[in-house]
């Protein structure tokens, strides 16, 4: 009893803290998720010590909510109208920005080829909340907020492949080039296959139900049982989670549905984001010590200049050839490079192995 007690009050300060920060950012101009880092680092309570991020914390808990929400107010037709630069990002822009992060990695910092690449593929993974919210804040055109968004949606199962692929490399130290492709496109065909069968399921369901609290959990069991299920499989649980947030929140919400319904289920999700990401950002800056911070600038700045470079290469190749058909704009490649912003996922993948 006394330790369920502890864990609540826990909890309790983490919220007070996210709470807290959230209102000092309306009045500083600092970034909200870079505010509950510094939060974290400077450890209002020794208890928070004790909190030690973990890979199922992330995956499991933490990324379906994210992924789901992020999936469910994105418009299908904006996504399919810009499926070709999108596509481009997100699976060969992985595959670029991991082959050059791994190559300036084994160069300057002389670390083993599977081991180098191995760092390009968990950290070609964008998260792009923070970056959404500031687009809405400056009015940023729509279709670059569609780009960055829409690519961090299905690039996070890409590089979690990729990763997985490459951690077999390094732990085998054998590689089947015909076999690792082969592996991609079956883990990313599966995983499409069961987001779309639960998304298509959960849309029946929902239109069957005139009952907002029932069918707000009819959406938490299709985003938990969409990954829960195409990580049994051996799929992409990430990509199975956005198909199903996709589907439901387009065809399901698109008719049968009460405007009521609708708006409570989105609300919903909406808090259920807001408190993922808060609590993520937050564990990211309590399980990070300074001091080792400091003692690993240089290694860090290193590794921070790489990711940056195989990012912009990746852009700057891919992204002329769509200028023309899909208005693509040269000013919108420095913000998609220093939009692709790292984040959970990242964090997960690095604690897994």
């Amino acid at each position: 009893m006394h330790g369920l007690q502890s864990t609540v009050e826990t909890l309790l300060a983490l919220l007070l803290v996210i709470f807290a920060v959230a209102v000092v950012v309306r009045w500083v101009k600092l970034p909200y998720p870079i505010a509950l880092v510094v939060a974290g680092l400077l450890g209002f309570q020794p208890g928070f010590r004790e909190i030690h991020l973990t890979p199922d914390l992330i995956l499991v808990v933490f990324l379906p909510i994210l992924l789901f929400e992020g999936a469910y107010n994105v418009s299908a037709r904006g996504l399919w109208r810009n499926v070709i630069p999108i596509g481009l990002l997100a699976v060969p822009g992985v595959l670029v920005g991991t082959a050059v992060t791994g190559t300036l990695v084994h160069l300057i910092l002389k670390l083993p080829w599977p081991v180098a690449l191995l760092f390009g593929a968990l950290i070609s993974s964008t998260d792009p909340i923070a970056v959404v919210s500031l687009f809405r804040e400056l009015g940023a055109p729509k279709r670059l907020a569609l780009l960055v968004e829409g690519e961090s949606l299905f690039n996070d199962g890409a590089s979690i492949t990729l990763f997985q692929i490459i951690l077999a490399v390094v732990v085998t130290n054998t590689f089947n080039i015909g076999g690792g492709i082969m592996r991609f496109f079956v883990n990313v065909l599966g995983a499409l296959v069961i987001g779309l069968a639960v998304g298509w399921g959960g849309s029946r369901l929902l239109r069957t139900i005139d009952n907002a609290q029932l069918q707000i959990t009819a959406t938490v069991i299709g985003a938990y049982g969409a990954y829960l299920i195409a990580e049994h499989l051996g799929v992409s649980g990430a990509i199975a989670v956005v198909i199903t947030g996709l589907f439901l929140g387009n065809y399901g919400a698109a008719d049968g549905i009460s405007p009521s319904s609708l708006s409570a289920i989105g609300a919903t999700w909406e808090f259920l984001g807001f408190l993922g990401n808060s609590f993520i950002f937050l564990f990211i800056g309590i399980e990070l010590s300074p001091l080792i911070l400091l003692q690993n600038a240089g290694v860090i700045a290193i590794a921070f200049v790489a990711a940056v470079v195989g990012r912009a290469i990746a852009v700057y190749a891919l992204m002329p050839w769509l200028r023309e058909r899909y208005g693509i704009v040269p000013k919108f490649r420095p913000v998609l490079v220093w939009g692709g912003l790292r984040g959970a996922v990242s964090l997960a993948l690095v604690l897994s192995i």
